[in-house]
């Protein structure tokens, strides 16, 4: 399933933008594809969604007020291949220079150092951006079980330094929804799930959005 695919399957959720029904998840079945079933084929058949609240089993750090903006992504875990794939699907709200440039970069990071890291091409920035980007990373079902493997996913300005607007993990050390779409996507492997994710920030400035950061801890 491509980017394309995923965007028309979540039109509902840039649409809706329901924050009390933050994820959704599109059901891919594994149906053989010839006789000797050596390759398989991934059919998008129920979308469903997921409105319970899974409680962290463990104290997770605290993050910080300062709301700069939002993020909706998909993330699927294919079992066989040992491939977390993730769809970057749009940014909106963010809050930065005017007539600038952003990326969005995610880090694979396991002790606090990268495994793996891909970046975006550069858009401009707008009150929504569409990346529709698809990033693969290697990523053994133990890693599951590891308290200190997570997704850094970053929205910067695109300048030498690479000026940070904000940022949110994905994985044991996330908020509540970071914690929630982790654990989904292992438990339940090639089914892809979708979340609003919210940016965060340690600068100390005025936010128009600081009161919908719905997903903190």
């Amino acid at each position: 399933m491509n980017s394309t695919d995923t965007l028309a399957m979540l039109m509902h959720l840039l649409e809706k933008n329901d924050d009390n029904d933050p994820f959704c998840a599109i059901f891919l079945p594994t149906m053989a594809t010839n006789t000797d079933r050596s390759t398989t084929n991934h059919t998008p058949m129920v979308l469903q969604h997921l409105q319970q609240k899974v409680v962290p089993l463990h104290t997770v750090q605290s993050f910080s007020k300062n709301i700069v903006g939002r993020v909706l992504l998909t993330l699927r875990y294919h079992f066989i291949k040992n491939k977390l794939i993730v769809d970057l699907i749009q940014a909106k709200d963010l809050i930065g220079r005017h007539n600038c440039d952003i990326f969005l970069s995610v880090q694979l990071l396991q002790s606090c150092r990268i495994l793996e890291k891909y970046e975006t091409t550069s858009k401009h920035l707008t009150s929504k951006v569409d990346f529709k980007k698809t990033m693969e990373f290697n990523v053994p079902f133990a890693m599951f079980y590891s308290n200190d493997a997570n997704l850094l996913i970053k929205v910067c300005q695109d300048t030498k330094k690479a000026d940070e607007i904000g940022h949110f993990v994905i994985g044991p050390q996330g908020n509540s929804t970071g914690i929630q779409h982790w654990k989904r996507i292992f438990t339940t492997p090639n089914t892809s799930f979708s979340a609003w994710h919210t940016l965060t920030t340690a600068r100390n400035f005025s936010n128009k959005f600081a009161n919908c950061d719905l997903y903190s801890n």
